[in-house]
C-alpha cells in the first residue's frame, strides 16, 4: 500500500509558461488573447509535458499568411530525429475542411510549435491563415511531448 507522500524526483521541475500565437506572416493580424490564456509544464530529466490553454478576446486578419505558430515553450526542443514530438489538441473557431486529426508538433531547437492536420485520404498539412477565422475567438486547448535540448 502506498503512503500517500511523493517522494521528489532528481531532475523533475514544473511550473507556468506564457503561451502566444501568431501567423507565419503576421500582415495585419490581430491576436488579443484572453486572461485565461495559461501554459504549464513538467520535467523530467529531458522530457517535458508542456500543456497550454490559448483562447482569444479578438481574432482578425485579412493579409496574414502561412502556418500558425505558438510560442514560449519553457525549453527549447532537442532537433528532431526519427521519432518527432507530439501531443494532442480540442479546438473551436478553426474550419479545415475534411481534416479531423490536430496535432501540436514542436518546431526543432525553438521554443515554438505547429499544428498539424491529418484527414482520411487527405494529404498531412499544417493549420494556416485560411484556416482560421476572420473574425471571432478561437481556443486551442492540448499538450504536447517534446525532448528539450
Amino acid at each position: 500500500m502506498g503512503t500517500g507522500i511523493v517522494t521528489p524526483v532528481a531532475g523533475y521541475s514544473e511550473g507556468l509558461w506564457t503561451p502566444t500565437i501568431a501567423f507565419a506572416t503576421p500582415g495585419d493580424s490581430n491576436i488579443v488573447l484572453n486572461s485565461a490564456t495559461v501554459g504549464r509544464y513538467e520535467r523530467i530529466g529531458n522530457l517535458v509535458r508542456a500543456s497550454f490553454h490559448i483562447q482569444t478576446d479578438t481574432f482578425t486578419h485579412t493579409t496574414a499568411s502561412g502556418n500558425l505558430i505558438a510560442s514560449g515553450l519553457p525549453f527549447t526542443q532537442a532537433t528532431l530525429t526519427a521519432l518527432p514530438a507530439s501531443g494532442a489538441l480540442n479546438f473551436s473557431g478553426v474550419t479545415k475542411a475534411g481534416y479531423t486529426q490536430f496535432t501540436p508538433r514542436p518546431i526543432s531547437n525553438t521554443t515554438t510549435f505547429r499544428f498539424t492536420t491529418a484527414g482520411s485520404a487527405l494529404p498531412n498539412g499544417d493549420l494556416t491563415a485560411a484556416d482560421m477565422p476572420t473574425l471571432g475567438s478561437v481556443i486551442l486547448n492540448g499538450y504536447l511531448l517534446y525532448r528539450a535540448a
